[in-house]
């Protein structure tokens, strides 16, 4: 096997394009946007008797200490033994040849597949191919949780969104599907954004940085992602269109357990007032995120 840098990116994107392990992390549009950050892509093909088998991008991180990132890992079989194991020499053996520190890879890799309460399901295990990283001289960092300063994170949430929707709705929560329900009462919703609308998304993270205690991005940091990734991006805004919120409460003061309840009614008079109040403001439709 053989390790050489991509000389026609074509070939790179169509074989990462096809391979299983697809990342985005793994694209060119990716390692675009991180030249703004001070990494250098570097895209590498694994070769065998002339065919390519394998592709890894490489992020070099130049400074003190300087090191090579592959985030989500190599496109490759993971489960021929052979191939991981030559292709793992190779790194290290490329690594040393630019005198780094050290290489870091976190495999876009199921380890063991679990359902939403934690528990362990028969699908996958992929133990084995932690044990051959770690044969192979890597050492295992370990198990992180939630945002602990990992660079990446653990646990991905997965939904199949090709069902049906009525189908993925029924698999929501009680709770979930009384608020959606709610939702539509209320005249909320989300839909596509442009990219003139990045201000909105740079507004609401300032907020959220106070309470969070971290740095916001530029909005050059936005506006770089939609223009690298184009039709594979997407800018959502969720917001309420008042004048069917307005008409919704409306209908809802008209209902039987609104005449018997006045209390209730009172409560319900009020989110229609604030509703109003809340048009005469900022228009026909509020921007919430």
């Amino acid at each position: 096997m053989k390790i050489k840098e991509f000389k026609n990116l074509n070939e790179y994107k169509e074989f990462v394009e096809s391979s299983k392990y697809n990342h985005y992390m793994k694209s060119i549009s990716w390692g675009n946007i991180k030249k703004s950050n001070k990494l250098i892509p570097i895209y590498l093909g694994f070769y065998e008797d002339e065919t390519l088998i394998g592709s890894a991008l490489i992020f070099f991180v130049s400074g003190i200490v300087s090191y090579m990132y592959i985030p989500t890992g190599l496109c490759i079989d993971y489960h021929n033994e052979a191939i991981l194991n030559e292709a793992l020499d190779l790194l290290k053996k490329y690594a040393i040849k630019h005198k780094v520190a050290f290489l870091r890879i976190d495999p876009n890799i199921i380890r063991i597949s679990k359902d939403i309460n934690g528990n362990p399901t028969n699908d996958i295990n992929n133990e084995n191919i932690t044990n051959l990283f770690i044969k192979s001289g890597f050492k295992h960092k370990g198990y992180g949780y939630g945002y602990d300063g990992s660079w990446h994170n653990r646990f991905t949430l997965i939904v199949d969104i090709d069902k049906d929707i009525n189908i993925i709705k029924s698999n929501y929560t009680k709770q979930r599907q009384t608020a959606i329900n709610r939702h539509n009462i209320i005249g909320l919703n989300t839909r596509i954004g442009s990219i003139e609308e990045i201000n909105y998304l740079c507004e609401f993270e300032k907020e959220l940085s106070k309470t969070q205690g971290f740095k916001p991005h530029s909005k050059d940091f936005f506006e770089n992602i939609i223009t690298n990734f184009k039709e594979n991006s997407r800018l959502y805004i969720t917001e309420i269109n008042l004048d069917q919120m307005i008409e919704g409460i409306s209908k809802e003061l008209l209902s039987k357990k609104y005449a018997k309840d006045k209390e209730a009614k009172s409560s319900k008079e009020k989110e229609l007032k604030e509703a109003k109040l809340l048009k005469e403001t900022y228009g026909p439709n509020l921007v919430l995120a």
